[in-house]
C-alpha cells in the first residue's frame, strides 16, 4: 500500500458520503414515485367507476324524461281520463250496459223478500215508545 496524503484520505471519504447520499434520494424519489403511480391507478379506478354510475343515471334520467313526457301527452291524459275518472268528451259514443231479464227478475226478488214484512211480523211489531215504557214501567216477574 502506499501511503496516502491527508487531502487524498478527505477526498475518498468525501466520495463515498456523496455517493451514499445520492444513493438515499434516489431510494427516496423511487418510493415516492412508486406511491404516486399507486395513488394516480387507485383514482383512475374511482374515476372509472364514477363515470359508470353518472352515466347509469344518465340513462335512468332519460327514462323517466321519457314516461314523464308521454304522461303529459294529451292522448295519455285523455285515455287516463276516461279509464280512471271515467270522463267523456263531446263527441265520444257512451255504451252503458243493459243487465240481462234474468239478472233484473233475480235481484227484484231478492229485494222484495227482504223488504216486505210477512202479517205477523207486522202485528208483533210496537213502537220504540211502547218496548221503552214496558222496559222502565213495568216490573220484572
Amino acid at each position: 500500500m502506499a501511503r496516502q496524503t491527508a487531502t487524498q484520505k478527505q477526498l475518498l471519504t468525501l466520495r463515498q458520503a456523496a455517493i451514499v447520499l445520492s444513493i438515499v434520494v434516489l431510494s427516496i424519489f423511487a418510493y415516492k414515485y412508486a406511491r404516486s403511480v399507486m395513488q394516480i391507478r387507485a383514482a383512475e379506478k374511482d374515476l372509472a367507476s364514477l363515470h359508470q354510475a353518472v352515466d347509469e343515471v344518465k340513462n335512468q334520467q332519460e327514462l323517466v324524461d321519457q314516461a314523464f313526457i308521454e304522461s303529459v301527452s294529451p292522448a295519455k291524459v285523455d285515455e287516463t281520463i276516461k279509464r280512471e275518472l271515467g270522463w267523456v268528451q263531446p263527441g265520444d259514443t257512451i255504451y252503458v250496459p243493459i243487465p240481462s231479464k234474468r239478472e233484473t227478475d233475480s235481484e227484484q226478488s231478492v229485494t222484495a223478500a227482504n223488504v216486505t214484512p210477512s202479517r205477523s211480523q207486522t202485528e208483533n211489531l210496537k213502537p220504540n215508545w211502547a218496548l221503552w215504557w214496558e222496559l222502565i214501567a213495568q216490573p220484572e216477574p
